[in-house]
């Protein structure tokens, strides 16, 4: 069967669907996204590590503890985030992450503690890949947490500016 130009676009018209719209997630949405996947990529790999070498570490037995605890902080991390974006308890929820912030910086530090005392002397009575992981990790928290205390402090010195500026121009 042959069928004329007419016919033929409608035939077209019938098996394309109709008022389909297709929508590009926001950066917004999709840097979200991101650091869900980074954070229970990271936390996961915490807790095996962690788990796996929970009595390999006669040097300091809360270094492994250290690692598993941070792990899990890192999955509930995760999981907070993602229901603070999903949910309307937003006040609560902000509570919450707050509350696991607080504990992350004082498992930071006390990580650190029990970590870099025995930086020099752990070859041989701690597990090179758990100790070196807690180590460099840690390092890695630090730089990350310097680099957002940084952006902060520039972000809050350019709000004042634009402030002052506001102020400048409009009386």
């Amino acid at each position: 069967m042959i069928l004329s130009g007419e016919q033929e676009k409608g035939r077209i018209a019938e098996t394309v669907p109709q008022n389909k719209l297709c929508h590009k997630p926001d950066i917004f949405t999709v840097g979200v996204v991101l650091v869900i996947t980074i954070l229970c990529i990271i936390g996961i790999t915490f807790i095996i590590i962690g788990a796996s070498y929970l009595d390999d570490c006669a040097l300091e037995r809360h270094i492994p503890i250290y690692v598993l605890v941070q792990g899990i902080h890192f999955i509930l991390l995760a999981t907070i985030i993602a229901i603070l974006f999903t949910s309307d308890h937003f006040a609560l929820l902000f509570l919450f992450l707050c509350i696991l912030g607080t504990f992350w910086i004082c498992w930071l530090i006390m990580g650190s503690i029990w970590v870099f005392q025995h930086h020099i002397n752990y070859h041989g009575k701690c597990h090179n890949v758990l100790f070196l992981f807690a180590f460099w990790t840690l390092i890695v928290q630090y730089i990350g947490l310097s680099i957002v205390f940084l952006a902060s402090v520039i972000y809050c010195c350019f709000f004042c500016i634009m402030l002052w500026a506001c102020v400048a121009v409009n009386g």
